[in-house]
């Protein structure tokens, strides 16, 4: 293991067993019987992720350095529309992020046209949390804008059709089951903001319906919020589950949620 690749791996442990704590906390206090379970879980999926993440950073420095010794011929010219397209976001892209960034928390919002880029899912006592990661298209990347929790319908809405894909890492770590990348546009996601922008932190937004495509009902999520403790504690832990989130993505594209 190169020196470059125990340090990243090591920052991408520390971050995210920082949140794994209060995860295992909020989830576990009602049965401490469950604690250590719970964080073994977690440290098995962190590790096996943390693997997975590196040795796919790996392959694509390689694939880089590889493409910058040979000269490939562009044969692919861009329409105007398409040449606008890679500078600019849509406009379902612009209202749904001037939606997250002037809702307040506690209020609703329906995103449209909502791009699912990743979907992750870490291990609880009972239940296991699931989250989808909302994104735009900026400059032909993708840029992660902000975390759905409760995303068990949108999830299964996905599986259902195969739209999951692979999971990120299985061909190099068959144990890591935990992280997807669809890219997926759903119709529509209704939600509840429950960690505003304004908060200085990556939005997370409590999903509560979904609609995968026009020709489908929409779906609601009957399954209650991970974040549904009273008190402060609750946006404390979601500001730590973004942090870990972040940690993860970052791993795979730098300056994924930069805003």
């Amino acid at each position: 293991m190169s020196a470059d690749r125990s340090v990243g791996r090591k920052q991408f442990l520390q971050a995210a067993f920082i949140g794994s704590l209060s995860l295992t906390v909020v989830s576990c206090i009602k049965d401490p019987n469950k604690t250590t379970e719970a964080v073994e879980n977690f440290s098995r999926w962190l590790d096996a992720t943390a693997d997975a993440l590196a040795e796919k950073h790996r392959q694509l420095q390689a694939t880089q350095a590889a493409l910058t010794t040979r000269q490939i011929p562009n044969t692919f010219t861009p329409s105007p529309s398409e040449e606008i397209g890679t500078r600019s976001i849509s406009v379902s892209d612009q209202e749904n992020l001037q939606k997250i960034r002037s809702v307040e928390g506690g209020e609703k919002i329906e995103l449209e046209k909502a791009l699912i880029s990743y979907v992750i899912k870490i291990p609880r006592p009972g239940t296991d949390a699931v989250y989808g990661v909302y994104a735009i298209e900026s400059d032909g990347k993708q840029k992660g804008v902000g975390i759905i929790e409760n995303f068990d319908c949108g999830f299964e809405m996905l599986e259902d059709k195969n739209l999951l894909g692979r999971p990120v890492g299985s061909d190099t770590s068959p144990a890591i089951s935990g992280l997807w990348k669809p890219s997926v546009h759903f119709e529509k996601i209704g939600g509840e903001i429950f960690l505003e922008w304004s908060a200085g932190t990556i939005p997370v937004i409590t999903g509560t319906s979904y609609q995968l495509d026009k020709n489908q009902q929409t779906q609601t999520c009957p399954k209650d919020s991970i974040f549904s403790e009273a008190g402060e504690w609750p946006k404390n832990l979601a500001r730590a589950t973004g942090e870990i989130i972040g940690s993860i993505l970052e791993g795979l594209q730098e300056g994924y949620f930069d805003n």
